[in-house]
């Protein structure tokens, strides 16, 4: 019997879609009643049918597992986002303990400082992204001992007297997705802190815009230092 029946199930099912056809119309010429003919044909349909079903399921599980981990992901991304920026405002705020509590996130371990300062931010640099944001990104090499460092964006737009600050960050870049439309230019200082020392700010960065065919918008120069301007990458 086991060098006639496959062992594995699948060819198993596919044995019986071959033979039972066959047997249930030479039944009484191969030794086989009516109703053992009938039985195989209708089992060996129900091991089909249910093989089917374990395919589509396994199918069906696959895709939902694939949708579970990439929502994960994504907001993994999302709160990871989240966690920098209640750290970043945390570390500027006269009450961190009541930020972290509030945001009911456990505060980073104390890590220990020289005292000395933060370095100035420099080597400004600026992107035009494709939804009219702006990213900027910036150099800062921190003396040893400096850590948890925190950027502080401050921003004056063409017309405007004087420079408000508009976030926090915890790393060396920025996107600005909160520039009003056809605006020609805008300038920009950062400032770096750890703990409740402040350093030097940086150069006063501006950026001038022009318009391309169809209505886009373009960076035409940026500048760092009077007199010095740079046609944008």
């Amino acid at each position: 019997m086991s060098t006639v029946l496959p062992s594995d199930r699948r060819l198993l099912v596919q044995f019986g879609l071959d033979h039972h056809p066959v047997w249930s119309a030479s039944s009484a010429g191969i030794g086989l009643t009516g109703a053992q003919a009938l039985a195989f044909k209708n089992d060996s349909a129900a091991a089909d049918a249910a093989f089917q079903a374990a395919s589509l399921a396994r199918q069906q599980a696959k895709a939902a597992t694939t949708a579970y981990y990439a929502a994960c992901g994504n907001l993994r991304t999302t709160a990871a986002a989240c966690v920098r920026s209640i750290k970043a405002f945390a570390d500027v705020s006269a009450d961190p303990g009541t930020v972290y509590a509030t945001a009911q996130i456990p505060p980073p371990d104390p890590r220990s400082h020289t005292g000395e300062p933060p370095a100035q931010p420099t080597d400004l640099r600026a992107g035009l992204e494709t939804n009219g944001s702006i990213t900027l990104t910036w150099k800062c090499s921190n003396p040893p001992g400096v850590s948890r460092v925190v950027y502080i964006i401050q921003r004056r737009l063409e017309g405007q007297t004087g420079f408000s600050t508009i976030d926090f960050v915890g790393e060396k870049t920025f996107n600005d997705a909160t520039l009003p439309r056809g605006i020609d230019g805008v300038s920009y200082i950062i400032t770096g802190k750890a703990g409740q020392q402040t350093g030097p700010a940086s150069s006063m960065f501006t950026l001038t815009f022009g318009v391309v065919g169809g209505g886009g918008m373009m960076i035409t120069s940026t500048s760092t230092e009077p007199g010095e301007v740079k046609l944008a990458a």
